[in-house]
């Protein structure tokens, strides 16, 4: 069974989560730098107006780094089992192999590069201002996201003590590297070319640059695919659970009670621990420092203002 999801920039779509911490950090901190000076600039009753909606969003921040930090913790403190040694476990468990696929469940191919894979995600970019007011932007943030998708079929992660079978719907994919082909500053593939022949709305600009200024400018159309590829190490966090009638195999980790710990990641359990630890801290941090600033702008407003009222 084939596990398949799209979705196009006509509702709201949750965009991939990871970007570079660099940029997660710049940005975050321009964020609260052009919040700050905005907020000094207002008269107090729409400074009372604003300074509720921003430590909103420093809350929201908090809970986001938050759940990241949980994530990696629970990937840091799950204890390490061979597979052979999962059947004598139930509830949350990892493991750590080889991703071979399931006869009886086959593969799924990726749209732009046509390779059979277990998993992948693939995303249809345009310049910031390209698709429609709602669609989100890409994992750096500079392209708007026109289409984007998923698929995944049930394979076997295998070591030397035995294989399990995963069943990946619901999980959260974290695969690199990426393969992506910018449109029309490089060859087009022909998958790519039936792709945009098939959704024209994320065909790239008819007015062609120089390359070197279609990249600065960004005049052009990005086409990113990740997958799962057949004989990757993965690692896994997830949940345990019975087989059901049709599993080919008695052990199957699948989504559990928590979504956000079912993660498939074609890296190594430390470095998803700590990509998540990262980013997570990052957005604490940023959400912390927001709040302390319009706090201390808000207490500056409301002394300007008893000093300078009169009775």
């Amino acid at each position: 069974m084939v596990n398949g999801e799209r979705k196009t920039s006509t509702g709201p779509v949750v965009p991939p989560q990871i970007s570079t911490a660099a940029d997660i950090g710049s940005k975050w901190f321009s964020i609260v730098m052009i919040a700050g000076y905005a907020m000094s600039k207002l008269v107090l009753p729409l400074f009372l107006v604003f300074v509720p909606a921003f430590l909103a969003f420093a809350a929201y921040l908090c809970y986001l780094g938050g759940r990241d930090l949980r994530k990696s913790r629970t990937i840091v403190t799950a204890d390490p089992r061979s597979i052979g040694e999962v059947s004598a476990r139930s509830g949350p468990i990892e493991v750590e192999g080889t991703a071979v696929p399931a006869d009886e469940h086959g593969t799924v191919t990726g749209p732009f590069t046509e390779t059979d894979c277990l998993a992948y995600t693939y995303s249809a970019q345009g310049k910031r201002g390209s698709g429609p007011d709602d669609a989100p932007r890409s994992d750096d943030g500079t392209y708007d996201v026109l289409d984007e998708g998923k698929a995944s079929t049930r394979f076997y992660v295998e070591d030397e003590t035995g294989r399990v079978l995963v069943d990946p719907a619901g999980a959260t994919f974290e695969f690199t590297p990426e393969t992506h082909y910018n449109a029309p500053l490089s060859d087009t593939p022909e998958p790519v070319e039936e792709y945009m022949q098939r959704n024209p709305e994320t065909r790239p600009p008819d007015t062609l640059l120089h390359p070197v200024v279609s990249t600065i400018l960004r005049n052009h159309n990005r086409f990113v695919e990740r997958r799962l590829d057949i004989g990757d190490t993965v690692y896994i966090t997830g949940y345990k659970r019975p087989a059901t009638e049709g599993d080919s195999a008695e052990i199957v980790v699948g989504n559990g009670p928590n979504e956000s710990e079912f993660v498939i990641s074609d890296r190594s359990k430390r470095w998803t621990a700590g990509e998540y630890g990262i980013y997570g801290l990052g957005k604490a941090i940023a959400g912390v420092v927001l709040v302390i600033m319009m706090l201390l702008l808000l207490h500056e407003n409301v002394q300007y203002i008893h000093q300078h009222s009169t009775f």
